[in-house]
């Protein structure tokens, strides 16, 4: 029986003007993936990005939704 989590993949903080999201959800599948025993097995689905704000600096802050099998 296969378990599916739903996981807010925490805060991402990206620095340039306009980073893409594809760059946010791929730098936080990295990181979940390297804390996961077998990082291979690891299914992500429905990933998205979720601006929360930016700074003056430009940073750019949000989130990366979605599902882990």
């Amino acid at each position: 029986m296969k378990k599916i989590l739903l996981v807010v993949l925490g805060a991402v903080m990206l620095a340039g003007c306009n980073p893409s999201p594809d760059k946010a959800i791929a730098l936080a599948k990295d990181e979940i993936s390297s804390d996961m025993k077998d990082p291979e097995s690891s299914k992500f689905r429905e990933l998205r990005f979720i601006k929360a704000g930016e700074k003056e600096d430009g940073t750019i802050e949000g989130y990366v939704c979605g599902e882990i099998k």
